[in-house]
């Protein structure tokens, strides 16, 4: 997150993946299984009974783009 940045969008990258709408996805508790092989699905779902992913949604949900505490 830069927001003194300005946005480029290369062409060459139009059509692909991007990891940004997967990520927001996750962090709004939704895993889009399409993007995913079967095996990272379930480490994903997994991963959402932690408390260390409910300390990212929070953040997520919060725009909060500082790092966690241990």
């Amino acid at each position: 997150f830069f927001p003194e940045w300005e946005m480029v969008e290369l062409d060459s990258l139009q059509g692909a993946m991007s990891a940004t709408p997967a990520r927001e996805a996750y962090y709004r508790g939704e895993i889009q299984p399409n993007f995913f092989p079967q095996g990272t699905i379930d480490f994903l779902k997994a991963f959402q009974s932690t408390a260390i992913y409910q300390q990212l949604q929070e953040k997520y949900q919060q725009q909060d783009s500082s790092n966690l505490l241990e």
